[in-house]
């Protein structure tokens, strides 16, 4: 009998645990993916909070591959609480829907959770120092990380070229697009976007983000 109820406390264990494994990691994104230069711009606001603020989840919605929308959220230093990931990824769908005006059916996935990248790939492992993310680096550094890791071009070795960034004191300047330049689609995309921020759909963050990424 005794033997009979260590059997089924055990049984049941393994498939609690398992469960919670499942519910954890089904958010997690997984599989290639290649990052545009608009989310590489995100990740590195994510990654370098205001003052008083950290890093919490980094979460990006893909189309066979290709990222099509990316938005993060911070949470206050030292008293980050459990953010519900179904809630964030629903917003993060229906954000992207209303700025594409499509219905999308894939889910909102975490690429990176605190500084580390979670999203696994045939390269990522997605957990240990491999997959971390310093605050430190400029983008040159994070962009050799993510190539390191295959989210950026081909995959190669991030600690040479993030020694080379160190000591390359060489700077580029693009010029910025003027009101001129700016095409009628673009102005499109830039009130819609506004009307998603207006309708409380996206943060402030996230607005200036997606701004960005148009006006560049």
């Amino acid at each position: 009998m005794i033997f009979i109820k260590k059997f089924f406390f055990i049984f049941f264990s393994i498939i609690f645990c398992c469960n919670t494994l499942l519910a954890a990691n089904k958010f997690e994104g997984y599989g290639k993916l290649k990052l545009e230069d608009y989310d590489v711009n995100v990740l590195l606001e994510y990654i370098n909070p205001p003052a008083g603020q950290s890093p919490m989840v980094f979460l990006i919605l893909e189309e066979n591959g290709k990222t099509i929308w990316s938005t993060y959220w911070y949470c206050p230093f030292g008293a980050c609480q459990t953010l519900s990931k179904t809630q964030a990824s629903k917003k993060c769908v229906a954000a992207a829907e209303k700025y594409y005006k499509k219905t999308i059916v894939n889910d909102c996935k975490i690429f990176a959770n605190r500084r580390t990248i979670v999203w696994k790939n045939d390269i990522n492992p997605g957990k240990g120092k491999v997959s971390k993310i310093s605050s430190k680096w400029n983008e040159k550094q994070l962009r050799a990380k993510l190539t390191e890791l295959g989210f950026l071009g081909n995959s190669t070795s991030s600690e040479s070229s993030i020694l080379k960034d160190n000591n390359d004191s060489k700077k580029t300047t693009k010029k910025k697009k003027t009101t001129s330049e700016i095409s009628d689609e673009d102005i499109q995309r830039l009130k819609d976007l506004k009307k998603l921020l207006d309708d409380g759909i996206l943060t402030q963050d996230e607005f200036n983000a997606q701004k960005k990424k148009i006006l560049k």
